[in-house]
Formats: C-alpha cells, sequence, structure tokens
C-alpha cells in the first residue's frame, strides 16, 4: 500500500525515476479544461525561464528529465537528470478558464510510482471546497540535505494560471491560458487516470468536538508564516473558533520508524520527540498540556486544551495533534505550542517539521521549520493569543535547552522539576 500524505506532510524518496498519475471524481480531469505543470525552480523558489514549465505545451525538459504525456495526463521524472541548480519541481492543477473553480471535481488524486515497476510509493488526496480556488500547488519534490524528498503542499489560488506563473516568476503570455492542441488523445487507461461519478451520500453530523485525530479535510486555501510574514490574526467570533487542530508532522521513510529524527535512526538507539503546549488563562491559571508528566489537559474542562496521545514508536503517519475547544476561547488568554526531544542527539535540521493549524472556515496556516539549532533539545515553535477576542497565530521558532528556559524566555512563571512518561 503507498504512504497517504496529509497536508503539509512531507516522506523522503528512495527511489528517483519515478511516474506521476492522477486520479479524478466528480468530473473527467480534462486536458482542454485544465492545466497540469510542473515547475522547475532554483534555490530562490523560481523558475530560470519559460522552459522550465512542463506542460503540454511544452512536454520535456532538455535533459528529459521531465516529460509530460498530455493524452494521458502523466509525468516520467528522473531526478537524476535534474539539470545543475534545480532545487524543487513542483506540481500545478489550473482552470484555463480563471472563473471556474476546481470545486467541480468531488476528489483529486496524486500518486507517484516506481516507474520501473509501476508500485505506488507515494499519495495524496485533495478534496476541493467552495473557497474561490481555480489552480492549486498540489505537491513538490524538493532537495533537502542531498536527499530528494516530496510534500503534500495543498495551496490554491484564486484566477487560474495567472497567479502560479507570478508565484513562479513567469508572466502570462496569450498563449498559455489556450489548451495545447494534443495530437494523438487516446482515452486515458487506468493506470493514468481514473474517473468515477458517486452520488455523495448524506451523513450525520458529527460532534463539534471529538477524541480521535481524524485528519481534517483538506483546505485549498493556505496561509505560510515565514519570516517576511510571522504573523497572523483571525477576526473575533461571536460563538468562537470551534474545534481548533494543531498538526506536527515530520519527515516520514515508507514503513521505516518515523519520529521526528527519524532520518538518523542509523543506530540502534531510538529518539522520541513530544508536542505539548504552555498555556495561561484569562483567570490567572496557567500549566502545560504535554506526554512528559501525562498532563494531558481536557477540551470539555479548563484548559480547554487536549494532547491526543503520545506516539512514541513514529509509527502514526498523521504525526501529533494538539486541539482547542475554540468555543472556550474568551477563556484562553495566550498558547505556546512547543516540540522537545525526550531522547537522542538533536539535529532540528533533519526533521523537516511542518506545523499546521486547522481552524473551522479558516485557510489552514502552515509553518516550516527551516532554521537549525544544534545541542538544544527544545524549539518554541507557534505562539496563539487572544487580542480583544480575535485569535493571533505568531510564528516563534526558537530554540531552547529545556522547558525553564522556554518558560523564562516568554515569562510564564511555572515551577519545573525533573520528570518522566
Amino acid at each position: 500500500m503507498p504512504l497517504t500524505l496529509s497536508p503539509g506532510a512531507n516522506a523522503a524518496l528512495e527511489r528517483l525515476a519515478l511516474k506521476l498519475t492522477f486520479q479524478s471524481t466528480g468530473i473527467p480531469l480534462d486536458s482542454q479544461s485544465f492545466d497540469i505543470s510542473a515547475f522547475l525552480l532554483t534555490s530562490s523558489a523560481k523558475v530560470n525561464g519559460r522552459s522550465d514549465r512542463i506542460s503540454a505545451h511544452n512536454p520535456q525538459t532538455t535533459s528529459s528529465a521531465i516529460r509530460f504525456d498530455a493524452s494521458q495526463r502523466t509525468f516520467d521524472i528522473d531526478l537524476t537528470k535534474l539539470e545543475t541548480g534545480i532545487e524543487k519541481v513542483v506540481i500545478t492543477l489550473a482552470s484555463f478558464d480563471q472563473t471556474r473553480e476546481l470545486n467541480v471535481f468531488q476528489e483529486l488524486k496524486l500518486t507517484i510510482q516506481d516507474a520501473h515497476t509501476n508500485q505506488a510509493l507515494l499519495e495524496a488526496v485533495f478534496t476541493p471546497e467552495n473557497l474561490g480556488v481555480s489552480s492549486l500547488i498540489l505537491g513538490e519534490f524538493y532537495l533537502r540535505q542531498a536527499t530528494w524528498k516530496f510534500r503534500n503542499v495543498a495551496q490554491g489560488f484564486a484566477g487560474g494560471l495567472e497567479p502560479l506563473f507570478s508565484h513562479f516568476g513567469l508572466t502570462l503570455l496569450p498563449e498559455d491560458k489556450q489548451p495545447a492542441k494534443i495530437i494523438s488523445q487516446d482515452t486515458p487507461s487506468s493506470s493514468s487516470i481514473n474517473i468515477e461519478k458517486k452520488p455523495v451520500a448524506a451523513t450525520a453530523n458529527a460532534s463539534p468536538l471529538t477524541s480521535a485525530p481524524s485528519t481534517p479535510k483538506v483546505s485549498l486555501s493556505k496561509i505560510t508564516l515565514d519570516k517576511a510574514r510571522p504573523s497572523v490574526d483571525l477576526n473575533k467570533r461571536s460563538q468562537g473558533f470551534g474545534e481548533v487542530k494543531i498538526n506536527l508532522n515530520w519527515n516520514q521513510h515508507g514503513t521505516k520508524p518515523k519520529g521526528f529524527l527519524s532520518s538518523l535512526l542509523t543506530k540502534s538507539s531510538s529518539i522520541d520527540l513530544d508536542l505539548g503546549c504552555l498555556y495561561e488563562l484569562n483567570d490567572g491559571r496557567k500549566g502545560a498540556v504535554q506526554a512528559l508528566g501525562n498532563t494531558y489537559g481536557s477540551l470539555s474542562n479548563p484548559p480547554y486544551i487536549q494532547l491526543l496521545g503520545d506516539d512514541r514508536s513514529g509509527s502514526n503517519q498523521d504525526g501529533e495533534w494538539l486541539h482547542i475547544n475554540g468555543q472556550h476561547w474568551a477563556a484562553i488568554k495566550r498558547v505556546l505550542v512547543y516540540a522537545f526531544i525526550y531522547e537522542g542527539v538533536p539535529n532540528w535540521a533533519a526533521t523537516d517539521a511542518n506545523v499546521t493549524l486547522f481552524v473551522p472556515n479558516e485557510p489552514n496556516i502552515e509553518i516550516q521549520l527551516t532554521e537549525d539549532s544544534r545541542n538544544l533539545n527544545m524549539c518554541g515553535m507557534v505562539l496563539l493569543e487572544n487580542v480583544g477576542g480575535a485569535l493571533r497565530v505568531s510564528r516563534l521558532m526558537h530554540y531552547t535547552s529545556n522547558h525553564h528556559t522556554l518558560d523564562q524566555t516568554y515569562q510564564w512563571g511555572l515551577n519545573w522539576k525533573a520528570g518522566s512518561k
């Protein structure tokens, strides 16, 4: 079975000669209505020129590292043949009609196969929602510390191809706005595209607060917090924010142990990383929610924050989760989300970590760990603050040696002592 990547999740690639196939349900993925492209990017996150967009208009690179079969809607990719300086290959889908949204699809699936055996290695599934999205970055192959990886991106844009071109440093020309002529338009084989029309089944309304860390529906609109944009404010709501879900995901290696430092598991020693948070309520109460000390919190009672399990094996492909009962957001003053390496030698650069916040009826908020700090076991990642009832989310990426130092940095004022799980 292929490894399924949730939004923001990534996996190292052990095989570099690959085939990408696409499936859709709802309507056909018609090449006369929708553009599929691969953009080849340098370290600047831009293309060198128009030849670095591979699509039906320009079906292969000079080196034949990437070839697009427009009639079958498949990519053949050999990452070993990419031109020098190319560090990322981004796979996109867009409507030629910029007013046509991608929610015409019930579901889209991208599958990565071994080019030689056709074995399915990875897959990413997207469920478009009515968010004004007419183009989408599905995923990206990227080079990190001499290792090629793939990430499920799920980032959407309004306006069809134009915002995609601008995002990657290109100008949209009139010929780009029209589908390319395909000489042979064969019927897609089942290995390249599977189109089914299924009725949407009625389901009972789910409880607003759940105890299981089920993967949220993919939102095709996303806010990425980085050094240039370190924070975002979500407007105050009279009924609160619903259930806020915070996911920590990191480098995955198929059936190998995942763990936050899985790429370092070349020795027999295991590494255990914990997700947790410091909280302060508006009535003055303070504390921590974490596996260390078995303080898992509660959603229905103060602090209205709960850690959903502690994955010590690293086998949970969805990573680790914190949930916040946003219906009680008025009672919460601030929450500092952190990751702590409980066992093992810290090497944060190898983690390729990704934190995603899922807030009902809001774009997903993503923070990627791009900095490195060796010999420090703790990283304060995200700060959530109640600002007059609004929710402010700020990227921190602050490294410390322990809980006490992090506490002092952000003036929490808790008393700390050694503990164990």
